[in-house]
């Protein structure tokens, strides 16, 4: 198991807490991947983010079979 990452199926899942300030007037965080690759996240200014709501990162994740 990863410290930080959470697999479901090709998926990986990080929780994320921020506050009422970020969610209502966007922010930026840097992860860092499972490849320790630098990775920026965030929700522009007037993107209201609600509670329990998913961000989906394409090209993420772990690698399919086939490369697909």
């Amino acid at each position: 198991p990863h410290e930080s990452f959470m697999r479901k199926g090709s998926m990986l899942i990080i929780k994320m807490q921020i506050s009422l300030v970020e969610a209502l007037c966007g922010f930026t965080r840097t992860l860092e991947t499972v490849d320790h690759r630098k990775l920026r996240i965030g929700s522009p200014r007037g993107a209201v983010v609600k509670p329990n709501s998913w961000k989906i990162v394409e090209g993420e994740g772990m690698p399919k079979k086939n490369g697909g």
